[in-house]
């Protein structure tokens, strides 16, 4: 954010107010995790998209903060969604391989058939329109009739320096890539929890200056700990465009999804497996080809190995050791050790660095889409589909539904 602020934005910006930010959070959706087959399967592709996010982030269309107003009675429910926003609304999803568009539940982020109530960017709703989803009613909107393309020099900036980059040099890559990759997110900064700062300690008596501040040690540097008054919100904070730019980088994936999809077998945010072949680029938002012809086992999204023949190439496992990720999928308990991060310690009241036991136990959860029957024998391909509203809402509580600021409703 530094960087862009100093060497990019041209001119200030006028910062929403906290309570359209507030709304806003409710259209803002992570990536798509999906198994569509549950097992083994072989002979499978592995694509990664080319820096998705900054992808997204040139192409998108942007609300003008200054311009962007609440529009309480759309005068249709298609009114406004030719310009950058978002809509509160009900949609009529149909039966569909790939199904265009999220809903928030207590289980994660799904990718339901059916009817639903709840709010989407204006550029996902043009998408999901293109692939059969109905729009029955539009309650209200927040929109802007002008739109902003902010971020197309520091991309191709960035990207370029990134492409440049000689093999020896990976660390230099692994900045650039993740100052492309995090600059999105600081805009959907979430103030509806507490925000806190972490302020360098220079003198002893400037510890009188934080009042209802906690004393932390960083690499053996004081700092006070302190919350953001609940009145301020950085000046860059704009959930609105934040929404936008992932909205914008699930669609950007939809058609790698829906060229073949009965070939699909799992995705990952900007990851295709695949039995097919797809077109493969260099370009920015183009897929790369990251392997070919292995097997792979998808447990679960964020859970598979990938083996090329008796060659284990990849356990993927969040959160979980290197070494014990295999004993996690088939089912044991592991324990292990891992430090407190700062915002973890700021949470418990502890110290941040502390190594402490974990135990962790796989456990079976709502999955993110239906399995079809029971792998036989087991951990044969096993084809899944989307679950529709109405399942979801009899197998969650009724609380299972999540919305910032304005609720969801499935099945209604």
């Amino acid at each position: 954010m530094d960087l862009y602020r100093r060497r990019y934005q041209e001119h200030p910006w006028h910062t929403p107010h906290r309570a359209l930010n507030r709304i806003a959070r409710a259209a803002y959706y992570g990536g798509r995790a999906e198994p569509y087959r549950l097992g083994g399967q072989s002979a499978v592709n592995v694509y990664d998209a080319n820096s998705l996010y900054p992808a997204a982030q040139r192409r998108v269309d942007l609300p003008d903060p200054k311009h962007t107003a609440l529009d309480a009675s759309p005068p249709s429910p298609y009114a406004r969604l030719r310009y950058p926003g978002l809509s509160y609304c009900t949609l009529e999803i149909p039966d569909s391989a790939v199904v265009p568009i999220p809903v928030h539940v207590e289980g994660g982020l799904f990718f339901p058939t059916g009817r639903v109530t709840g709010c989407w960017t204006h550029n996902e709703l043009r998408a999901a329109l293109e692939h059969g989803v109905r729009l029955k009613q539009t309650r209200w909107s927040l929109y802007s009739p002008q739109a902003v393309h902010p971020f197309g020099a520091y991309v191709d900036d960035l990207y370029a320096l990134k492409a440049s980059c000689p093999p020896d040099q990976p660390g230099r890559r692994q900045t650039l890539k993740l100052l492309l990759n995090s600059l999105y997110g600081r805009w959907g900064v979430n103030l509806d929890g507490c925000l806190q700062t972490l302020v360098p300690i220079r003198d002893t008596a400037d510890l009188a200056a934080y009042p209802g501040g906690e004393l932390k040690l960083i690499n053996d540097l004081p700092y006070v700990l302190r919350p953001v008054g609940q009145g301020s919100q950085p000046a860059y904070a704009n959930s609105l465009w934040a929404a936008c730019i992932t909205a914008e980088a699930r669609t950007w994936m939809l058609p790698y999804l829906t060229c073949a999809p009965d070939d699909l077998v799992y995705t990952d945010t900007d990851s295709v497996c695949s039995t097919a072949v797809l077109s493969i680029g260099s370009g920015l938002g183009e897929l790369r080809l990251e392997r070919a012809g292995v097997d792979m086992a998808v447990y679960a999204p964020k859970e598979y190995t990938v083996s090329l023949g008796a060659q284990l190439l990849e356990v993927a496992c969040k959160g979980i050791p290197e070494a014990l990720r295999l004993d996690y999928l088939r089912g044991h308990q592991v324990a292990f050790d891992s430090p407190i991060g700062i915002v973890e310690a700021a949470g418990r009241g502890g110290s941040p660095g502390v190594w402490i036991e974990r135990v962790r136990k796989r456990q079976v959860k709502l999955p993110k889409r239906a399995p079809l029957g029971e792998a036989s024998p087991p951990g044969e391909s096993l084809p899944t589909r989307a679950w529709t509203t109405r399942e979801l809402a009899e197998l969650l509580p009724p609380s299972g539904f999540r919305a910032p600021t304005v609720p969801v409703c499935l099945g209604d």
